[in-house]
């Protein structure tokens, strides 16, 4: 039984760099709401892009754990061929 998942390779990394608008000093505010929402919206951006990306790599070696688990039991089992494919 093998699950759809999205290969390492499908997983978009994000960029490490938090958005510029949290670059600011501390002592220097928002110039007005709209920057205010605006940042927010990036920040939130920012947070999801990460969230996804950890999702999928999470994934990814979970996979790559159940598939080491798979060959080492065939081994274990004493069968000859114990490579295994995913498509």
């Amino acid at each position: 039984m093998f699950l759809s998942a999205p290969a390492i390779a499908d997983c978009k990394k994000p960029s490490y760099t938090p958005p510029v608008c949290t670059k600011q000093y501390i002592e220097i505010q928002f110039s007005d709401s709209e920057d205010y929402d605006n940042c927010k919206r990036e920040v939130n951006y920012y947070l999801e892009n990460l969230d996804n990306w950890s999702k999928c790599i999470a994934e990814e070696v979970r996979l790559k754990g159940d598939e080491a688990i798979q060959r080492f039991q065939c081994k274990a089992d004493g069968r000859v061929n114990c490579n295994v494919t995913r498509g």
